[in-house]
Parts: C-alpha cells; sequence; structure tokens
C-alpha cells in the first residue's frame, strides 16, 4: 500500500481508469482565495454597519443617561430637573452659534469632564462626568488588569461619545 488510495486504486490507476487528469493546484487555490476575501470583505461591511448603528444608540442612550435630565432630550437647556437648578442649563443646540460657527470640541471636553477648573464655566452646579465615569469603570472591572493609562483612556472615550452626539444637536 504505497501512496495514497482513491476508493482502492492508486492515483495513477484512478486516473487511467477513469479518464481523470491531474489539477493544477494553483488555479484552484486563487479561485479559494477570492471567495474568501469575498466573503470575509462582505461580513465586515455588514458588521461596520452594524456597529455604527451600535455607535448612535450608544451615544444617545448614554446622552439620555447623563444629559438629558438637565438640558433636555433636544438639548435646549429644558430637562426636567432644569427648573430646579439655579442657573439654567446651556442649550446644546446653540453652541457653534456662540462660537462662530465652530463647534467648541476642547472647551466642551473640559466642562464635561470637570475634573480641571472652567473659570468661564462659573459655580459647578453640573456632574463633574470625569471623576463619574472613573469610579464607575473602577466599580466594574478589577484593578489588577487596568492600568491608570487605560482607565483615562476609557473615560475621555465616554465624553468623546457625548460629545459627538451633542454635535450632531447643532441648529444651522
Amino acid at each position: 500500500m504505497k501512496g495514497r488510495r482513491i476508493m482502492g486504486f492508486s492515483g495513477g490507476v484512478a486516473r487511467r481508469k477513469f479518464g481523470l487528469r491531474k489539477i493544477n493546484p494553483k488555479p484552484l487555490r486563487m479561485i479559494w482565495l477570492g471567495f474568501s476575501f469575498f466573503v470575509v470583505a462582505t461580513i465586515a461591511m455588514a458588521e461596520e454597519r452594524q456597529l455604527q448603528d451600535t455607535d448612535a444608540n450608544y451615544a444617545q442612550a448614554e446622552f439620555s443617561r447623563a444629559c438629558a435630565s438637565c438640558h433636555g432630550k433636544g438639548g435646549r437647556g429644558d430637562g426636567p430637573v432644569a427648573k430646579s437648578l439655579r442657573r439654567p442649563p446651556t442649550d446644546l443646540t446653540k453652541l457653534s452659534k456662540n462660537n462662530n460657527g465652530v463647534f467648541p470640541v476642547t472647551r466642551l471636553y473640559a466642562v464635561i469632564d470637570g475634573r480641571v477648573a472652567v473659570t468661564v464655566h462659573g459655580s459647578r452646579e453640573m456632574p463633574v462626568w470625569g471623576t463619574i465615569y472613573t469610579q464607575g469603570i473602577q466599580a466594574r472591572m478589577s484593578r489588577d488588569y487596568m492600568s491608570q493609562g487605560l482607565l483615562d483612556s476609557l473615560v475621555r472615550v465616554r465624553i468623546l461619545v457625548l460629545i459627538e452626539y451633542i454635535s450632531t444637536l447643532q441648529e444651522q
């Protein structure tokens, strides 16, 4: 029993008996490779679209959870808690308009994070979300596996998600 056997015949006998030719594997590999690439690309595009939908839903949910109680669902400063505050919440739909048409990402980041005092903001009735997010992440994840850099990055992502969502609320 030398070599491989196909249905009880050795390769040469099977080719002669059934008129089979030896197949060059290179074209088959190329076809398989092309098909595999097509499948992977299709799956990646579907997942990317799903991630975009998830990102939009996450951003809106984060805004509803963290901001809407004061700023309202539309970001106009008309949330249910707004009436109980000494100073009315900022109308988030006019940030670009009030900044000469430029969306103030850096200033907004500093205000939301709140761990660095923003003198222009005045008294701080707004929660310090940087600290709240940090404490929330630390409570859910083990400190053994998380460096300070990773923790800061996760907090930064949550704040940037809010900023990106707020940028979609801007009046034209």
